[in-house]
């Protein structure tokens, strides 16, 4: 793929949007896939030719007007934006995302045992059960794989995962990238050699999103929050870096919103056009 193309996609603001960042369009919707077709026309972005023929464009344009390349691209395939375009119908994408200063802040809880059970109990169930958080390198992706594979044939297996819209591959090609590059953020949760749970991130300036978090949540001889103490243990590491924000992405059921809101948060507000929106 043309190096100068990508390199002008890398330096369009996305505004903190999730969706918007090179982490998300490389991993999720496959921008420098080797197959990928992919167009820049002034601010807006389209991909093309992904596995299984999947077409999407991303407008970095604050203008609330609709241009002639998003009416002409909305024509073939969906369109995301950063800003509310006027006069088409579209659907609003919330997604969530901490202020990483104010989540690990004792005066963000109202009383000594919200600070407890949110700042305090977290780390001490990792030290009490000798769990340990360190960066996975690319010697582990054998071990990610497994505990990959196990957390997906868990998932399938209840009854309450929407099966047709679970991304049985996304995590694991999130992992196989992340190993790679230096922007992007890896945690494995190791109790002594086991790697129970992964997670992985791609940090951009000052700002970090969500890529994958994954792991062993049938053991029921694990803390049942342990998931909220590596989700801590991460924020201490992201302050300690010097990264102000967390987007964390878009809460796609009940359960996931709620583990999310644990901790002070805010809305980013994206935008999705279907295709034909502008018909």
């Amino acid at each position: 793929m043309n190096a100068t193309l990508l390199a002008e996609i890398e330096k369009l603001d996305g505004r903190d949007v999730h969706n918007f960042c090179w982490g998300t369009l490389d991993t999720y919707f496959y921008l420098t896939a080797p197959k990928t077709q992919v167009e820049l026309i002034d601010d807006l972005l389209v991909i093309r030719n992904t596995p299984g023929g999947k077409m999407k464009a991303f407008d970095f344009s604050t203008a609330d007007s609709i241009s002639p390349a998003f009416r002409k691209v909305n024509k073939e395939m969906p369109v995301y934006t950063i800003t509310k375009k006027e006069a088409i119908k579209g659907t609003k994408f919330l997604e969530m995302a901490y202020d990483v200063k104010q989540v690990l802040a004792p005066e963000s809880y109202p009383n000594a045992k919200k600070r407890y059970k949110r700042l305090t109990r977290p780390l001490t169930i990792l030290q009490s059960t000798g769990i340990e958080i360190r960066a996975l390198r690319r010697a582990d992706i054998m071990a990610i794989k497994r505990l990959h594979d196990a957390w997906v044939n868990y998932k399938m297996a209840q009854p309450a995962t929407f099966k047709m819209m679970f991304p049985k591959a996304r995590y694991m090609r999130c992992a196989a990238i992340a190993l790679d590059f230096d922007d992007y953020l890896t945690y494995g949760a190791f109790q002594e050699d086991r790697l129970l749970f992964v997670r992985i991130l791609y940090q951009q300036d000052h700002h970090a999103y969500d890529l994958a978090f994954f792991g062993d949540t049938w053991d029921r001889a694990l803390p049942g929050d342990l998931a909220e103490s590596i989700a801590l243990k991460v924020l201490l590491d992201l302050q300690a870096r010097g990264i102000e924000t967390l987007n964390c992405g878009a809460s796609l059921n009940k359960n996931l919103h709620a583990f999310k809101a644990h901790w002070p948060s805010y809305e980013v507000i994206s935008y999705a056009y279907a295709k034909g929106a502008c018909l």
